[in-house]
């Protein structure tokens, strides 16, 4: 087998992990608890990959009022997604709003 292939092998096993992934979470429910713990778990994961392999080397080449900048960007984001869609309207229109943000089994 040559490197290309086995490379390219190495890399669609995230595509069939994420494919089978897929298939089972339509066809099981899921507890409410367990969908919380799998997106707290996932976000762990993201912040340590950031803070482990990116961080030093972004501390490196940016300046230190766009890293503080980013991060004020970042949190206003966070804030308007929250805020945004659930404060138009009022009653259902609210609640369908917010149903295309809010995670539910």
């Amino acid at each position: 087998m040559s490197d290309t292939t086995t490379v390219l092998i190495f890399a669609l096993l995230p595509v069939l992990g994420n494919f089978a992934g897929s298939l089972l979470a339509e066809c099981i429910h899921t507890p409410r608890w367990l969908l919380g713990a799998a997106l707290h778990g996932a976000a762990g994961v993201a912040i340590a990959l950031v803070s482990i392999d990116l961080m030093p080397r972004i501390l490196q080449s940016a300046p230190m009022w766009l890293l503080v900048l980013a991060f004020l960007a970042g949190a206003f984001v966070s804030v308007m997604l929250y805020r945004g869609p659930v404060g138009r309207g009022g009653g259902r229109a609210r609640e369908a709003a917010a149903r295309g943000w809010s995670i539910s089994p």
